[in-house]
């Protein structure tokens, strides 16, 4: 390994580009092994109207994604922002120029507009954090013993 590290670092810039590119384009061309008897698979993904990587069951939980991804982007510096906000010490400049910096970040990327929703049905209410999942699916999943550490309850 330390052979083939030296080796690179000797090369010039100028060889090093040229053997990785040589080697991207050996690597990117596909040979046919017996193409006469290989049947194509289409591995075309249907196009849609908004690319998205999961499949989710309405509107609403393509909402509730997009604003998660908007909270988990911008809460590092929301808190830094509050922080500084709320601190009396500073000078009152300061404490504005933060608000107003909070008030230019998008609306979507504070937690509150948060709402927990069932992972299978998209239920917004009584949603039982842990198991993420409605009354209604956890009562059904329960009683049917397909849920690991609930036992129902026997008397």
């Amino acid at each position: 390994m330390n052979s083939v590290l030296s080796n690179i670092a000797s090369l010039s810039a100028t060889k090093f580009s040229s053997i990785t590119s040589k080697l991207c384009k050996s690597l990117l061309q596909i040979s046919p092994i017996n193409s006469h008897t290989t049947t194509a698979v289409n591995t075309v993904v249907p196009a849609r109207g908004k690319c998205f990587e999961h499949h989710f069951l309405n509107r609403w939980m393509i909402r509730d994604y997009k604003r998660r991804l908007l909270v988990q982007e911008h809460s590092a510096v929301r808190q830094r922002l509050v922080a500084i906000k709320r601190c009396s010490v500073l000078p009152k400049e300061i404490q504005e120029v933060a608000s107003q910096e909070i008030a230019a970040l998008p609306r979507d990327a504070h937690p509150s507009r948060l709402r927990n929703r069932c992972i299978l049905t998209s239920r917004p209410r009584w949603v039982i954090w842990r198991f993420r999942l409605s009354r209604i699916q956890w009562r059904l999943l329960a009683d049917y013993n397909k849920m690991s550490g609930v036992l129902r309850a026997c008397w």
